[in-house]
């Protein structure tokens, strides 16, 4: 299943927007077993920190629910800002990693 949304908003603040987002996709996807979601983000002009943390957690709850989001019509320098808290989450993972497992 093929679903398109179109982000409305010019300004994604707050965590709860993101979850808003997920909402959105699980009820257009609705049962199907795997969907490929369209995200247009034309009319987005700012991203919050905490909006991109809660939204990649989103995106990868729905990755693991077999719904692959692709987004469309990013400005660079939100893609950028993406692409910094995956980076910065990531090193944050390996380096709790690395500390529980020292611990052992």
């Amino acid at each position: 299943m093929k679903v398109d949304m179109k982000i409305e908003k010019k300004y994604l603040v707050f965590r709860d927007e993101a979850r808003e987002i997920l909402d959105g996709i699980k009820k257009k996807a609705g049962a199907s077993k795997q969907a490929s979601v369209l995200l247009d983000f034309a009319c987005v002009d700012f991203f919050s920190r905490s909006f991109v943390d809660e939204f990649i957690n989103s995106v990868n709850k729905l990755r693991e629910s077999r719904i692959e989001v692709t987004f469309t019509n990013l400005k660079p320098s939100l893609e950028g800002f993406i692409n910094t808290v995956q980076a910065t989450k990531a090193k944050i993972q390996r380096e709790v990693t690395a500390q529980y497992d020292t611990k052992r």
